[in-house]
């Protein structure tokens, strides 16, 4: 094998980039790929890794159904081997694994690629395609530390609607949940009620142009055998005057089931809700 095509593969070694964004189909799609590859005992040959997070963004804020949020996020890591042959640097991905989440399947086709180095560059290509990845002094994020187990801690959920008075309402609720070693299950979640008027006039029932009710609600539940069951089993209810013909709160149940940063949550009547770990401070 040529002495300048060894050079070049091993050229290949360290961190390297590649960004791309576009908006389709009434979303902004955000991908960023982080790739490092080291040298084994073997002078042909690289193994590598590719970090790949992608984001998607709805632009007119509408939430998408598999989150019950405008955003959502797909991240996954592939293992890559790099052999140095006569003709190039033959890139072949081995194996992935995939964070869970609503809003992605988890499956991936596993592909292969032509290297060339040049310099601070990395050109890929493929059957139908080819990226530049650029050399940086950065390498891929270490894995995110690992979280309290489902569905342990906290977890937030947003909504954002119309009512039929044509009011804009905020809903959010903030959960803490805790497990004990026998599977039984305790937490609580303040829910928190924002209604206002979009033009800045007088909600005729709040002698304002917006008003907030927070209710407070115990939970507790047990693990089943592919989740857990919970009860709403005692709630303290906000007062409001706009709220005077209906004061009360009506308790429910719901089965609960982890998918990654996300718990899912079927309440009775087949309302879906989708909670999702809090943004770190």
């Amino acid at each position: 094998m040529p002495l300048d095509t060894i050079v070049a593969g091993l050229q290949l070694a360290g961190a390297w980039e590649w960004r791309h964004v576009e908006i389709e189909d009434g979303t902004l799609r955000r991908e960023e790929e982080r790739w490092q590859f080291v040298a084994t005992a073997d002078p042909r040959r690289l193994i590598g890794r590719n970090r790949r997070e992608v984001t998607v963004r709805a632009l007119d804020d509408v939430p998408f159904l598999c989150n019950q949020a405008p955003s959502y996020q797909q991240r996954a890591e592939i293992i890559v081997a790099a052999d140095i042959v006569r003709t190039g640097i033959a890139l072949t991905e081995l194996g992935y694994t995939v964070e869970p989440g609503p809003c992605d399947p988890g499956l991936r086709q596993l592909g292969a690629y032509v290297a060339t180095v040049r310099r601070d560059e990395l050109h890929l290509a493929w059957p139908g395609g080819e990226a530049t990845l650029r050399r940086t002094d950065t390498p891929p994020r270490p894995p995110r530390p690992p979280r309290p187990p489902p569905p342990a801690g906290p977890w937030t959920w947003e909504a954002r609607s119309w009512t039929r008075a044509g009011l804009w309402q905020h809903e959010r609720e903030d959960w803490e949940l805790a497990v004990s070693r026998d599977g039984r299950l305790a937490g609580s979640y303040l829910r928190t009620v924002t209604v206002g008027s979009p033009d800045g006039a007088a909600v005729p029932c709040a002698g304002a142009a917006r008003y907030r009710v927070v209710d407070r609600y115990l939970v507790r539940g047990v693990a089943t055998d592919d989740g857990w069951r919970l009860e709403e089993h005692e709630v303290e209810a906000g007062h409001h005057p706009c709220l005077a013909a209906t004061p009360g709160r009506t308790l429910d149940g719901a089965t609960a089931s982890a998918d990654g940063e996300h718990l899912v949550l079927s309440w009775r009547g087949k309302r879906r809700q989708v909670l999702a770990r809090p943004a770190p401070p």
